[in-house]
């Protein structure tokens, strides 16, 4: 889990986070090598819903990567985890009610944020385009 790379939504970020990222990766193997009874240890007291939620993000990263497909995941798990969060068992209408609307909203929220950082990339993109921001600026929102 620890040792984890993450995965290319964009050509050029890969190339420039191994770069930036190389020794931390050499730091995080040695420090995973010097505690790694420790680590076990605590995977182990970890409920099993949380070993099966890390192994469902680890499977849909593989799922997206082999289809080449660009799915923002943390919205998608975000949804489907709060998806039971607005469903009550055995709940009137105006309690059905107010979880639709829960929902809609939080699902507006989650929309007005991937507005925002689709922005703020392109924004980034334009500004290295004309020469006002450096290259590692681009190939640093490249990994939002």
């Amino acid at each position: 889990m620890l040792l984890q790379r993450p995965l290319p939504r964009r050509g050029g970020a890969v190339r420039a986070l191994r770069h930036a990222v190389a020794g931390d990766q050499e730091y995080m193997r040695r420090q995973a090598a010097e505690r790694f009874d420790q680590i076990t240890d605590a995977l182990r007291q970890l409920p099993r819903s949380v070993l099966l939620v890390i192994r469902n993000m680890n499977l849909i990263r593989a799922i997206t990567a082999e289809h080449g497909s660009h799915v923002d995941r943390y919205r998608l798990m975000a949804r489907s985890a709060t998806q039971g969060a607005f469903r009550v068992e055995g709940a009137g209408v105006t309690a059905r009610l107010a979880g639709y609307w829960q929902r809609f909203v939080f699902d507006w929220r989650l929309f007005v944020d991937s507005v925002k950082m689709w922005a703020m990339r392109r924004t980034i993109w334009l500004l290295t385009l004309l020469g006002r921001a450096p290259p590692e600026m681009a190939r640093i929102a490249d990994q939002f």
